[in-house]
């Protein structure tokens, strides 16, 4: 199926604080499917899920359906937040995103951890962002 993809994200962006001109560029661009990656950034020691969750969804405001990556595994953690902390934040924000409608939360599950990713175990290496590019892909076609 033919279709126009854009990208519009930054490396090290925060939902709760999107690049300058972010929600103009995606309400210009009407977009019928938005794909957010949530991810390390976005969780902190201080970080709340329902404003994440709410941060999310201003991004895609307007936009008939959002994919959201499930926020998975990572071991490296900085500036005081933990594994405990990471992994629980990570799972409400999942569990709030799955109970909203045009929402849909793409599970990971076949992207291993570590075995998948780099040695700072944050970021995916080759394999990896080949099976995330995949499933990415395969949910974006149902919509087509």
């Amino acid at each position: 199926v033919p279709m126009e993809v854009r990208f519009f994200g930054a490396g090290g962006m925060k939902a709760s604080k999107p690049k300058p001109g972010l929600l103009k560029q995606v309400k210009m661009y009407r977009a019928d499917l938005v794909v957010v990656s949530l991810g390390c950034n976005d969780i902190t020691t201080a970080s709340v899920p329902k404003d994440i969750v709410a941060a999310v969804l201003d991004i895609a405001h307007g936009v008939s359906t959002i994919l959201v990556l499930e926020i998975g595994k990572r071991g490296a953690f900085r500036d005081g937040l933990g594994y405990r902390s990471f992994a629980s934040q990570g799972a409400r924000i999942n569990q709030l995103l799955v109970k909203r409608e045009l929402v849909e939360v793409l599970r990971l599950p076949h992207i291993r951890f570590p075995a998948e990713f780099m040695r700072d175990k944050v970021h995916l290496n080759e394999k990896g962002l080949k099976k995330l590019f995949y499933r990415i892909r395969s949910a974006v076609c149902r919509y087509m």
